[in-house]
């Protein structure tokens, strides 16, 4: 198979309380959905496109972030 780009955005309304901590989670569960489904169908070269710095940096470092803003369930 050949590339495959995942692309992930969220958006909230802008009256949204806790507007920061929803949309990392939001992107964060985007992302972990379009990576299982590249695998599920054995896609193994990916470009992934997200806007979230925090979510980046997390990824490519292979760390956890001990913060309420980056913390995942």
């Amino acid at each position: 198979m050949g590339w495959v780009k995942l692309n992930t955005d969220g958006a909230m309304p802008p009256n949204s309380s806790n507007a920061l901590d929803t949309i990392f989670r939001v992107e964060a569960h985007a992302m972990l959905e379009g990576l299982r489904i590249a695998r599920d169908r054995g896609n193994r070269q990916l470009e992934i496109e997200c806007d979230n710095a925090l979510l980046v940096e997390c990824l490519l470092m292979g760390c956890t972030i001990n913060s309420s803003l980056a913390e995942l369930v």
